[in-house]
């Protein structure tokens, strides 16, 4: 009750969703996900130049958000967690899966635009995945556990035994979310989306591996009482140093750490 959460995908929302920002007193944290960058991003990214267009749209968004947010004395952090890389080429692995010759009982699949993930019911299977994976140069293949040194901690292979994460540049497709209807109902309906009635592939896309350019985000407070004691923090950061900027301790069950300290003169 002490927070809120406002969320729009559209660019013909900002000036709505500034103007519906920091208008309760009563509340301690409002998150405003201006999301329209991102989806602009998958679907009219054709070129660094064409795109500067959306940016000067978010930079007036949070111009106006942070003016309003100065005016009623509410301190506001500025965070985006990845940027886009443009898709270069598509890779089907569908395809190659169809071509195991392991009965389909023996095995499920996950297909996602940039990652695969597969559930082994026999050892025949799993050995054929993961030399079928190997033939795939435009990804690379991990095990549940070795997700772990990225800083996913699965326990077990529930949500997936074998990932397969594609390189920068390259897309899996066909892939489980495409429906030609539903990509053609979408391209009609939103102009931000209007290319998918030509092209169902994504033109960028995010969610490769932790260490390429465009997994790299940020955040800033903007408030001259606090300093990053970092200029590196991790994802999991984000949520303790929003806490401490709060004055808020974290939960101990967090993993991250509170990474701004405060400038005041004790």
């Amino acid at each position: 009750e002490r927070s809120n959460y406002r969320f729009s995908d559209r660019v013909a929302d900002a000036s709505r969703l500034v103007a519906e920002a920091c208008n309760n007193p009563a509340l301690e944290l409002e998150f405003v996900q201006f999301h329209a960058l991102d989806m602009l991003g998958h679907w009219q990214l054709e070129s660094p130049a064409e795109f500067r267009q959306y940016y000067r749209l978010v930079d007036d968004f949070v111009r106006d958000l942070h003016r309003k947010c100065m005016a009623k004395k509410v301190r506001m952090a500025l965070i985006t967690d990845h940027g886009q890389e443009k898709v270069e080429s598509s890779v089907d692995v569908r395809r190659a899966i169809r071509r195991l010759d392991v009965p389909p009982a023996e095995y499920a699949y996950f297909l996602q635009p940039i990652m695969a993930r597969f559930w082994c019911h026999t050892e025949r299977a799993r050995v054929a995945v993961v030399q079928m994976l190997a033939q795939i140069p435009q990804g690379i293949a991990m095990s549940y556990a070795e997700m772990n040194r990225l800083g996913v901690g699965f326990a077990d292979a529930q949500f997936g035994e074998i990932y397969f994460i594609a390189h920068p540049g390259y897309l899996f497709f066909p892939h489980d979310f495409h429906h030609p209807l539903v990509n053609c109902l979408f391209g009609l309906k939103d102009w931000q989306q209007r290319n998918r009635m030509w092209n169902p592939r994504h033109i960028a896309y995010h969610g490769y591996m932790p260490e390429h350019e465009c997994e790299k985000g940020f955040m800033a407070l903007l408030d001259d009482d606090f300093r990053a004691d970092s200029a590196t923090i991790d994802l999991v950061d984000i949520a303790p140093s929003v806490l401490g900027a709060m004055g808020r301790a974290p939960p101990e069950w967090m993993d991250g750490r509170p990474r701004f300290a405060s400038t005041r003169a004790v």
